[in-house]
């Protein structure tokens, strides 16, 4: 059990809950610090700045801790860790526990963690990496003193980037620990030796997928001569650029893979890639026929942030193209392949296609989970006020426009009425302005009317521009179909409110007019917006996911902390390393104080239960030995 208190940890500490990532604030202030940020970098990179403080060269080789005789070496992977309180306490929990029994056996906790991106959401501060990372993992931990044997080591994601990596550099750095774990690191990527001839590198990509200068000679001409040709390379990258290539169709997001897998890993040295960013487990591994040269892909960002979906995964990318890229981007990125040692020889056939094994959750339970967002959805209360704005200042646009209308004679209810029609013409709550006039009739002249004011044209405007971008890493034909439904599903929603009220209001109270029937169509206006909004978004995610779009938002709405996920990984004495994929179901859920504390017992009788994703599967050590051979540079 932890031995300290949250008063101990921080008197002034408050839980912080799992970020809505469906809030238009939220997305709004992410956009903006990433915007701000991909325009700044360029003038100031803070790995720039931190390879010319401290040369990489210098100070990257640490030696390995050894263990004694036939004793297997522990290592762990969690990434996408400082979200929700609840959720990363029960992973940081499981990481400090001293052992897990997995598969039937005591599995120690490992002497390295390795972070995989995403240390802190939405935004990186200072504040926040102290509430939502380094206390709740202090608070987790099960001694209170630092171990020096145990050591943590971090790439960044684009969450820590959005500052520009200022707060990841101040706290991710010697003299600095999270639980009782020590920090050695003063750059954003590494290079560690392991026992056994294995080694873990780990690769900063920024906000753009891409390495900058320094820290590719670093690898190519510092980290690369120190392999020998029978070590073997565990890759860690802040996103799985095997799946995202396939998903965005862009075929360059691979570039960074290629280089470590021809330029600094070659010869079949690269035997496990590890990412975080997409918030579930998948495992690829490649169509090589011999198990000692295959290369599994690993996807494990299931540390603290919401569930991501995995039916999407079975359904369009159960099998990835590694190979267009590759030729591709010989030719259009020629800094990615050139050679700047002896060359090694060529990945095996088969090495360019890589299979989907197993995901967690399922492909069925995340389907089934997906249908949630249908209720979940009316809990994001700042998306729903979100749309309470946009209806009511549709309708008080929309209303300006007919009264603006020269030639517009009845009100806007009985213009509506005639398109549904909502009542019979000729009655006394729906009189026709002319002879012969209905449904018809009603549509042209409420088409007449909205044409008099600008006013509407620019709500369409932006309607369909908000369509158009919420449909993500689409072609254009596809983003044109669902921005086509969207619009037509929130313009129908839109106009269902209105026609709603005037028929409820024609039942009760058919000639009411005045400032209290105005206040009542505002209010009524208001409210329904909040519910048409959330269900029109609710049905939009769930058709749009049918398309393979959307797949991020619908589940992000779901803010799920549940299905959680790390990584235990052992070297065995013979050189093979296991991987135990770790799931906690359901963590465990603390009742807050008033004011957000936590009570002094929140910690009593606290538990996880951890299981298996997948039974234990074996990464085989390199064991080609190549010959070096002359230079060889690409034309």
């Amino acid at each position: 059990m932890p031995s300290r208190s949250v008063d101990e940890i921080a008197p002034e500490f408050r839980p912080r809950a799992p970020v809505s990532w469906a809030d238009p604030i939220v997305l709004a202030k992410s956009g903006f610090a990433a915007g701000v940020t991909a325009l700044m970098r360029g003038y100031s990179d803070r790995r720039v700045t931190q390879a010319a403080l401290f040369p990489p060269a210098d100070d990257w080789d640490t030696p390995p801790v050894e263990p004694a005789g036939d004793d297997p070496y522990w290592l762990d992977f969690a990434a996408d860790i400082g979200d929700g309180f609840d959720a990363t306490y029960a992973v940081a929990y499981a990481l400090a526990e001293p052992t897990l029994p997995l598969a039937g056996q005591d599995c120690p906790r490992g002497q390295l963690l390795v972070l995989g991106g995403d240390e802190v959401y939405p935004t990186p501060s200072q504040t926040q990496y102290l509430d939502r990372t380094l206390r709740p993992y202090a608070l987790a931990e099960h001694t209170d003193e630092v171990d020096p044997n145990l050591e943590v080591v971090a790439i960044p994601g684009n969450h820590d980037w959005y500052d520009g990596l200022d707060a990841f550099s101040e706290l991710f750095s010697p003299g600095h620990w999270l639980g009782a774990r020590t920090m050695n690191q003063r750059h954003s990527y590494f290079a560690r030796r392991l026992p056994r001839g294995w080694w873990v590198l780990g690769a900063d990509t920024a906000l753009d997928g891409r390495l900058d200068f320094a820290q590719r000679d670093f690898f190519a001409t510092v980290v690369a001569p120190q392999i020998q040709p029978t070590d073997s390379v565990i890759l860690v990258l802040p996103s799985p650029f095997w799946v995202l290539a396939a998903r965005m169709s862009d075929q360059e997001q691979l570039s960074v893979l290629r280089f470590f897998r021809e330029q600094v890993c070659g010869g079949g040295r690269l035997r496990l890639c590890l990412s975080g960013d997409l918030h579930h487990y998948s495992r690829y591994i490649d169509e090589v026929d011999k198990p000692e040269e295959q290369v599994q892909y690993v996807t494990a960002g299931g540390g603290g942030a919401y569930l991501l979906s995995t039916h999407d995964l079975w359904r369009f990318w159960p099998r990835l193209d590694l190979s267009g890229s590759f030729r591709r981007m010989s030719k259009r990125r020629p800094q990615w392949t050139a050679a700047q040692a002896p060359a090694e020889p060529a990945a095996p056939p088969g090495a360019e296609y890589a299979n989907l094994l197993h995901t967690y959750p399922s492909r069925k339970v995340s389907r089934n989970l997906s249908i949630q967002v249908l209720w979940r959805m009316f809990t994001n209360w700042p998306l729903g006020l979100f749309f309470c704005g946009i209806y009511l200042l549709a309708t008080l646009i929309e209303g300006h426009a007919l009264r603006a209308a020269a030639a517009f004679e009845v009100s806007f209810g009985q213009v509506l009425a005639r398109i549904a029609p909502l009542c019979a013409p000729n009655t006394a709550s729906c009189p026709p302005p002319r002879a012969g006039a209905g449904p018809a009739y009603g549509v042209l002249e409420f088409a007449g009317a909205l044409a008099t004011s600008p006013g509407v044209w620019i709500i369409v405007a932006i309607l369909l521009f908000c369509c158009w971008t919420v449909p993500v890493d689409q072609r254009w034909p596809v983003r044109l179909v669902l921005t086509i439904l969207h619009s037509v599903l929130q313009a129908a929603a839109f106009f269902a409110v209105q026609g709603a009220f005037q028929w409820v209001a024609g039942m009760v109270a058919p000639h009411s007019s005045g400032a209290f029937f105005v206040t009542a169509y505002l209010a009524w206006v208001t409210v329904a917006g909040f519910v048409a909004g959330l269900a029109c978004c609710a049905i939009y995610f769930l058709t749009a996911t049918g398309f393979g779009a959307n797949y991020n938002e619908l589940f992000c709405a779901l803010r799920m902390p549940s299905y959680k996920n790390f990584l235990r990984l052992r070297i065995a004495a013979d050189g093979v390393l296991t991987i135990f994929p770790v799931c906690i179901d359901k963590p465990s859920k603390f009742l807050l104080l008033p004011g957000g504390r936590l009570a002094k017992n929140a910690f009593d009788g606290y538990s996880v239960k951890t299981g298996l994703i997948e039974d234990p599967y074996d990464v085989l050590p390199n064991q080609r030995v190549s010959a070096p051979t002359s230079d060889v540079r690409n034309p």
